[in-house]
């Protein structure tokens, strides 16, 4: 998934709320994006989590999506082909380092995000494109009451 040696990788990230028209075919989500060499790792979040427990984490459904270009992680506006719409509601670097848990069955990241609207630290599983999972929230903290759900 992300492309790292030992000591993790860094990079940009972006969260976009991707939103349809009643018009148009498809469910208001969040679009995650993580820059990498082949392009953006992107995983479609259909909620966001929610500040609890740091300790026990919120778990939120993802879906692995295929890899983006790299625009989207500071474009806003319509997509082509009635796709829908996107807002950039935060934005900054992060840094990925792997997890290798006894608890887990799988390998799993740890992300953490760092930018002016959202600080956050995330365990992601390792997931093939279109394969559903859960994202775990150990940290998420919105400034000045940005995106406050």
């Amino acid at each position: 998934m992300f492309d790292c040696g030992v000591g993790g990788t860094s990079g940009r990230f972006a969260l976009l709320h991707h939103t349809f028209l009643p018009s148009q075919t498809g469910n208001n989500h969040w679009d995650l994006m993580f820059d990498q060499p082949d392009g953006l790792l992107t995983f479609r979040l259909l909620a966001l989590p929610v500040p609890s427990d740091p300790r026990q984490g919120h778990r939120v459904t993802a879906v692995r999506l295929p890899t983006h270009r790299r625009k989207y992680l500071e474009y806003e506006g319509p997509l082509s082909g009635q796709r829908g719409h996107v807002q950039r509601v935060a934005g900054g670097t992060y840094h990925a380092k792997k997890q290798d848990l006894p608890h887990q069955p799988h390998v799993s990241w740890q992300v953490d995000l760092r930018s002016p609207q959202l600080d956050a630290t995330l365990i992601l599983p390792v997931v093939s494109i279109h394969q559903t999972c859960l994202v775990t929230a150990h940290q998420w903290c919105w400034h000045d009451g940005t995106m406050e759900d």
